[in-house]
């Protein structure tokens, strides 16, 4: 009886050394969510709908701004990898590995598994500072465009985003390296908001340099890497987990390896390829 205890004390000995060397291993790659030391204190500022704002709204969120881009399933099967329909705002995984788990949350109105308790401000903080509804500091959110857009076109993204359907889509929270999150709490962000003035339309030019400068068009259309041919140059790799297919963006500058040689009918025409 003696040698069967010790036997299983032998046998509970070994699995509780394992378990703490495996805790101790994925404490390595992951850490709890740090909250952001420069998470401002939220306001209660609230947005009135209107016929005008939902209109404008649903014209950013679904265009310019792409934001269902990452904030919904894709279909894979049409050309431009359209969302859902029926999956708008509800969230999507974008990158897992061993170490990284990153997802872009549900911003639908649900209560349960998206932004439908989160109050006006929350979306203001998430959008303009990168700061999310907990007070966590955002990764892969390009708050720092976002902080360009002027004070109506925010309320209306705003108003477009309590008015689309909810969908109830629960996704896990993230997992990040501890020095990452580290990283994140530590990254400095904006603690007051200066207003934003409504842009300038008084011309083609102006109004479609706002429109560049919020869909961040540059970031996609400026290469990161050394063989950088210039701003609008092109160049970048866009990846695709799918296949073996190289694709980069195109150079949309206007030089004559650009656009430059496009007449409106030409572009309008190519605007998806």
């Amino acid at each position: 009886m003696r040698k069967q205890l010790f036997v299983i004390a032998v046998i509970l000995s070994v699995i509780i050394f394992f378990v703490t060397c495996q805790q101790t291993k994925n404490n390595d790659i992951v850490s709890p969510i740090l909250i952001s030391k420069y998470a401002r204190p939220l306001t209660n500022v609230t947005f009135a709908s209107s016929p005008s704002r939902l209109q404008r709204g649903e014209y950013l969120v679904n265009g310019v701004l792409r934001c269902f881009h990452c904030h919904a399933e894709a279909d894979t099967t049409k050309p431009g990898h359209p969302p859902f329909a029926d999956k708008l705002g509800g969230g999507r995984l974008l990158r897992k590995t061993d170490s990284t788990h990153l997802y872009a949350p549900n911003i639908s109105p649900d209560k349960e598994t998206g932004a439908g308790n989160w109050t006006d401000d929350m979306l203001v903080r998430a959008l303009r500072d990168g700061i999310g509804h907990d007070g966590r500091a955002l990764t892969y959110m390009p708050w720092w465009v976002f902080r360009k857009l002027s004070e109506e076109d925010l309320a209306s993204v705003i108003v477009y985003l309590r008015s689309i359907p909810p969908v109830k889509n629960k996704l896990p929270e993230r997992l990040l390296s501890r020095e990452r999150e580290q990283q994140l709490q530590n990254e400095e962000r904006s603690m007051a908001d200066a207003a934003v003035p409504a842009p300038d339309t008084s011309t083609l030019l102006a109004k479609g340099k706002y429109l560049v400068t919020i869909g961040e068009c540059e970031g996609c259309h400026t290469a990161w890497y050394k063989r950088n041919p210039g701003v609008f140059g092109g160049g970048n790799m866009i990846a695709n987990d799918e296949t073996d297919s190289v694709v980069v963006s195109a150079n949309i500058s206007s030089d004559i390896t650009g656009i430059g040689g496009w007449d409106d009918e030409t572009f309008k025409n190519n605007k998806n390829r």
